[in-house]
């Protein structure tokens, strides 16, 4: 069954490939908690400090896909209490419940909360836990000159209670699970099943991701692919090695975003780094940079098939 969305429910996807969550439409600021929302330079920062990380770790897509959704989502609903537009996501993906409400107003910096609460969610989600503690040490210390002392603990334990209630949500959607369910089996004499393929020969990515809790889908099986094209060959075209027939062909190469493999399944976080090149610091307010994060890279979460955009204004 597809939800409709319209502030506090789900636009239906109109296909597999493609998942738009409206969250909110935009109205004046809002009243309670102060937040200066013009520079999102620390967020764009923050983002670029994970996915470093991540391709330190050498995260499949997949993997990847999942600490940039936890992530953004733990800064998007600290950050979009600036502004009374943008409304949580919570009822509206699935098994997230509200989280807590920050501060009254004046005893909070809630772009620092926001940026903290992504560094901490990172953290958790990365093996890289110390190199993320000094990232995320050195990104709080930026925002400490303009604040109290008061303000500045407030809002990294406020930081800390988003992240908290991000990471508890996150421990149920059967990532852990997955690592105890059976391996990819090759069958080389079943039509129509995947092999490993050439140049690298590499066991199958994730092949229990269906498994996992989806963000907006009821399962994973809401959206099923039609199946594998049986081609038409004659058996002279079957007993061929395709590499050879393609001998004649220009060759075809991709690009490989990690540095530490040469591997086609490293961490396609581009998307993430678009963002950032698409959304001058200055020129787009926080709550709304925060809100277009949470969208993994098309290819990677729900088993390749769903792009989760939280585009949290119309």
């Amino acid at each position: 069954m597809i939800r409709t969305v319209t502030r506090r429910a789900l636009l239906g996807p109109a296909c597999a490939l493609a998942v738009l969550v409206t969250a909110c439409t935009r109205s004046p600021a809002a009243t309670g908690t102060v937040a200066t929302t013009s520079d999102a330079t620390p967020l764009h920062d923050a983002v670029k400090q994970v996915n470093d990380v991540i391709v330190y770790d050498i995260f499949s897509p997949p993997q990847a896909s999942r600490v940039f959704a936890y992530a953004s989502i733990a800064a998007y609903e600290v950050l979009r209490q600036a502004d009374s537009g943008y409304v949580s996501l919570a009822g509206q993906v699935r098994g997230l419940t509200p989280v807590p409400v920050a501060p009254p107003r004046g005893e909070v910096s809630l772009p620092l909360a926001g940026v903290h609460a992504y560094m901490v969610v990172g953290r958790a989600l990365t093996f890289s836990q110390a190199r993320m503690d000094t990232l995320r040490q050195a990104m709080d210390e930026r925002f400490r000159g303009g604040l109290s002392e008061e303000v500045f603990e407030t809002s990294v334990a406020y930081g800390d209670t988003v992240a908290a209630h991000i990471l508890a949500w996150a421990g149920t959607d059967g990532f852990k699970q997955r690592t105890g369910l059976a391996k990819y089996s090759v069958l080389r004499d079943e039509p129509g099943r995947w092999i490993p393929t050439p140049p690298a020969y590499m066991d199958a990515v994730e092949p229990n991701w269906g498994t996992l809790r989806p963000f907006v889908m009821d399962t994973s099986n809401q959206f099923r692919p039609d199946p594998p094209f049986r081609p038409r060959r004659s058996p002279w075209c079957q007993r061929q090695d395709p590499h050879q027939l393609a001998s004649g062909f220009s060759k075809v190469g991709f690009q490989d975003s990690n540095p530490a493999v040469t591997s086609a399944a490293a961490p396609t976080s581009s998307g993430q780094n678009s963002t950032a090149k698409l959304t001058p610091s200055r020129t787009i307010n926080k709550p709304r940079l925060a809100a277009m994060r949470p969208h993994p890279d098309r290819r990677n979460h729900r088993g390749g098939r769903v792009l989760l955009r939280v585009a949290a204004f119309q």
